[in-house]
């Protein structure tokens, strides 16, 4: 199989910041800033998906320096 990987640290870092952004609002949920709950849910739902995302990136990038 072969794995062309092209951009992936730019991409890394981008979803870093994505995350970095989702745990912000997240900490503004919890004291009380943002009041609506239902964003509360949609925010760790989105949270957990850029997890996903880093996870598969990261064994993707593992798997190509073998």
């Amino acid at each position: 199989m072969i794995y062309v990987v092209e951009d992936v640290p730019k991409l890394l870092r981008q979803l870093s910041g994505m995350a970095n952004n989702l745990n912000q609002l997240t900490h503004l949920c919890h004291i009380g800033k943002i009041k609506d709950p239902e964003i509360l849910v949609h925010l760790k739902s989105n949270m957990n998906g850029v997890k996903d995302i880093l996870r598969s990136l990261n064994s993707l990038i593992a798997r190509t320096k073998k």
